[in-house]
């Protein structure tokens, strides 16, 4: 038990998304059960590795579950220099990632555009979602210009996690965003 002002001890999710992946102890019970009844009965018939790149780790954490809970498994990096490391490390060793979410802004590190950027040079058939809560961003309503292959709002839904990464998995290119006000005259 603990006092009033201390951490609570975290919880080590490593069997959903490597050991980078940290939750407090109060989410352990039934965090992945509500994604999973969230997601509904459904099952995602999309299988494969994605590349979380989040500078806040509990964004990090909880989008690992829910790919988790998608069936897919993910790793969780903290930037874009991080993520084009980790990319490179993996298509190396034959073991590529299938589809990359790449937040946009990232505070003290490489941002999603800028990474993006750098992974086009290496791999110009890199699958990845640009990620964000600010819709004001180009990056967000003209995903394609920059190279991305989708576009997640924040905060997730599962729903929309589940259409936007199983199209960059499959390859499909998206034409079209789960926010039909948000970006007026675009389609988007």
């Amino acid at each position: 038990m603990h006092r009033a002002g201390e951490t609570e001890p975290a919880v080590d999710y490593g069997e959903v998304c490597g050991d980078a992946c940290r939750l407090p102890r109060r989410n352990n019970g039934s965090l992945l059960a509500a994604i999973r009844k969230s997601a509904g009965d459904q099952p995602n018939v999309y299988k494969g590795r994605v590349l979380v790149m989040d500078d806040q780790e509990i964004v990090r954490s909880i989008l690992c579950v829910m790919l988790f809970a998608l069936g897919y498994e993910a790793h969780p990096v903290s930037d874009g220099a991080e993520a084009i490391s980790s990319y490179m490390k993996a298509r190396e060793s034959g073991n590529p990632f299938d589809a990359v979410i790449m937040d946009l802004n990232v505070h003290g590190g490489m941002d999603g555009r800028e990474a993006m950027k750098r992974l086009l040079e290496v791999d110009p058939g890199v699958r990845a979602v640009v990620s964000s809560g600010d819709l004001q961003d180009p990056a967000m309503a003209e995903f394609a210009r920059y190279g991305f292959s989708g576009v997640l709002q924040k905060p997730y839904a599962i729903g929309q996690l589940r259409r936007v990464v199983n199209n960059a998995v499959c390859g499909d290119r998206m034409d079209m965003c789960d926010l039909p006000s948000a970006f007026p005259g675009t389609g988007c």
